[in-house]
């Protein structure tokens, strides 16, 4: 009898392959996750010892870089540099000022502050005009004075001499200028005559002419007494 081939048979071998398949892949992930496993241990084991020596050669804190605000902070405290005299000095000074500024920035903000500049400075410009007057009568005063000192020199000779010239000598500068002297006054006083007569209003009388009489300047007004009954 010949042996009948049936579609069965053909999906029966497809599943026994699909199987065998399958317990293959399975081993080979087992035995890869097992590899990668052994040589992750052997790699730690191995770098262990070389990185204690790196810690032991290097007197930093960290072997890594810093990275959160906490790593920062420490980084940053060990590694700070030392502070000189000089320097921390400095520091100071510079501290002290800028807290005096900072006070007196918010005394400047006050109210009461503001207040009292308000007042110093009308004080103070009541106190200028108070000097300005006391200089301007000082000025006038001093003014005064020298008019007068003026005024008495005008009457002092035109030449005057120590006590050790000889008084002869005084005597024959006044006869030298005294001729001078008298002209010059005379000129004056004539040109001052002249400039009043100049400068006077002349009164100039008309009167209408009448019945056989002078009319203009020069004529004689007769006065009539009155006759009362």
């Amino acid at each position: 009898m010949e042996h009948k081939l049936k579609i069965e048979d053909f999906f029966e071998d497809e599943i026994v392959s699909q199987d065998v398949e399958l317990t293959k892949l399975q081993k080979n992930e087992e035995n890869f996750v097992a590899k990668k496993i052994t040589e992750e241990i052997n790699h730690f084991i191995n770098n262990k010892e070389h990185r204690y020596e790196i810690l032991d050669q290097n007197d930093d804190f960290f072997n890594i870089i810093p990275k959160t605000k906490l790593e920062l902070a420490i980084n940053k405290a060990i590694n700070k540099p030392i502070e000189t005299k000089e320097e921390k000095n400095r520091r100071l000074i510079f501290k002290s000022n800028f807290d005096m500024k900072r006070r007196k920035i918010n005394r400047i903000k006050s109210k009461s502050y503001r207040k009292a500049k308000r007042n110093q400075k009308k004080e103070q410009n009541v106190g200028d005009e108070e000097k300005l007057n006391i200089d301007t009568s000082f000025i006038e005063q001093e003014d005064v004075e020298e008019l007068d000192e003026i005024d008495d020199k005008s009457d002092a000779p035109v030449f005057s001499f120590n006590n050790a010239i000889n008084n002869q000598q005084q005597e024959i500068v006044k006869n030298v200028f005294s001729e001078n002297l008298e002209e010059n006054e005379e000129e004056f006083a004539k040109e001052k005559i002249e400039t009043i007569n100049n400068e006077v209003p002349k009164t100039i009388e008309t009167i209408l002419p009448g019945w056989g009489d002078w009319a203009g300047p020069g004529l004689e007004i007769k006065k009539h007494s009155l006759i009362q009954l």
